[in-house]
């Protein structure tokens, strides 16, 4: 019946024409997204270089303490559950905020070593001593966010119930004690 009326009133090279017209105009707008997801996707690699670059050998550590960071407020709203089951209370959102403000001051720790070792790099510069400092601070602190954030994960995690491997949580700690170590070594000992 449709086939009747579509030869009644079009020739075939009508609705051809049309389908193909259709199938075009399908894929210029198809073009046209992908063509903008392309640009999404430069800008994205482009920022993603520079900062990478930029960040040098801090780039992993700090990327893996992010990623850490994720996991571990992932993890802890779980555990969240099984802290409490005789009081049946559901999570509280302000103790969430404060997970979210302590992994925002993490990262601003990480900052402040790199302050610190910009202007210990840039005195360097300036006296002219020729000397190549690398982020030593930076690394330092964000390592031992990282090992700090490992224990968390791995506390949330048996919270949860997950079978922990008895040697993975003491050998982050001792990690973590090693970091503190050497840097007390480097910094002369405890605080005045």
């Amino acid at each position: 019946m449709t086939r009747y009326i579509l030869e009644q009133y079009l020739t075939l090279d009508q609705i051809t024409n049309g389908l193909w017209n259709l199938m075009h105009k399908q894929d210029r707008k198809e073009g046209k997204q992908m063509n903008e997801l392309g640009k999404v996707r430069t800008i994205f690699i482009m920022v993603g270089t520079a900062v990478w670059a930029k960040l040098g050998v801090l780039a992993i550590p700090w990327l893996l303490l992010l990623l850490l960071n994720i996991m571990d407020y992932i993890t802890g709203i779980q555990a969240a559950k099984y802290r409490n089951l005789e009081d049946d209370k559901p999570v509280k959102s302000y103790i969430s905020v404060r997970g979210i403000q302590k992994k925002v001051c993490m990262h601003g720790l990480v900052i402040i070593g790199c302050l610190v070792d910009w202007l210990i790099k840039s005195s360097i510069i300036n006296a002219g001593w020729g000397i190549q400092y690398p982020p030593v601070f930076a690394i330092a602190i964000a390592l031992w966010l990282t090992f700090n954030e490992i224990i968390s994960i791995l506390e949330n995690m048996e919270d949860i119930g997950t079978p922990i491997p008895p040697f993975l949580k003491p050998i982050m700690k001792m990690m973590r004690t090693k970091v503190n170590d050497h840097m007390e070594q480097l910094g002369g000992g405890q605080d005045e």
